[in-house]
């Protein structure tokens, strides 16, 4: 008897610290919100994006700014810096692919780019967390943004046995090529959130032609997600269908050959600018496409 009250009072106690740990997250996070509320009325701002505006006649007369470039896109190296020799063969995509191997994670605050590249990481044995990441890319939990290129500079730097790139104007063929031929890779994606517009790293894994969906490892929606084709579309335009890619030096000419064109930095982005400048004008009130079009 008494060893049985002895194992309910260890059950208690366990179930009483796991309500308190996913208590504290939530307060959390609403500390953080109600931080950004007060910050709000310091310094408010409209919640809307903002639209095309005609110049003037007038402003047509003014000699536009000179020309000028970050730092980081004047020195980054093309994709592939050095020259690829004959691309390999690929796989044609089938209907339905989808890899395993993923450890899904969840994302401590602020933390989406860190956890979703860790759980990409898992995909090639590495045995770190969001912690390990969050230390170098984040170091700062308030830090709501980490740049793609610092998910790259990651890999280069703390996972040297792989290597990584970014690019630009992805599209659905793409991703496909991708996982069809055996490589994750991470999008970045923006969606309304009660507060505002969020943007929001998630890892495709799969896809599935018969019901129109990709399946994706999400560090705040939970692992093997499902979303649709056009989900993901309407999310991914939001940053320049921007693609992040971390594989093996060793499978470089295949990477190339999923590109093709596109291995070439320069082409790249002339590419992207094709498909923003084709949205803008079939959207022309689509604030997103413009904004890829002047960043392209």
């Amino acid at each position: 008897m008494m060893k049985k009250k002895f194992l309910l009072i260890i059950l208690s106690l366990v179930i009483a610290g796991g309500v308190a740990v996913w208590k504290w997250d939530s307060i959390r996070w609403e500390m953080e919100k109600l931080r950004g509320a007060i910050l709000d009325l310091n310094a408010p701002t409209a919640n809307t994006l903002p639209t095309a505006v005609a110049a003037s006649p007038e402003a047509n007369q003014v000699a536009p700014p000179p020309t000028v470039q970050s730092s980081f896109e004047a020195t980054a190296p093309a994709i592939f810096p050095t020259k690829i020799s004959t691309p390999l063969p690929l796989i044609t995509p089938p209907k339905f692919v989808e890899l395993k191997g993923v450890k899904w994670e969840k994302q401590d605050i602020n933390n989406c780019g860190a956890a979703t590249l860790a759980m990409y990481l898992s995909f090639y044995g590495w045995k770190g967390t969001q912690k390990d990441v969050a230390s170098v890319v984040k170091p700062i939990q308030r830090d709501k943004n980490v740049r793609w290129d610092e998910l790259v500079y990651f890999v280069k730097t703390n996972a040297g046995w792989l290597d990584a790139m970014f690019g630009v104007g992805g599209d659905e063929a793409l991703l496909k090529r991708f996982v069809a031929n055996g490589f994750p890779v991470v999008i970045e994606t923006g969606y309304e959130v009660v507060e505002g517009w969020v943007g929001h790293y998630l890892l495709i894994t799969g896809y599935d032609d018969a019901q129109n969906i990709f399946i994706v490892q999400d560090a705040t929606g939970g692992a093997d997600r499902k979303m649709s084709y056009k989900e993901i579309e309407e999310g991914w335009q939001q940053f320049n269908y921007l693609y992040v890619l971390v594989y093996p030096p060793a499978k470089q000419n295949v990477i190339a050959a999923v590109l093709g064109d596109d291995a070439d930095d320069a082409t790249n982005r002339k590419n992207a600018l094709s498909v923003a400048e084709r949205e803008t004008k079939a959207q022309p009130d689509n604030a997103f496409a413009w904004f890829n079009l002047v960043s392209n």
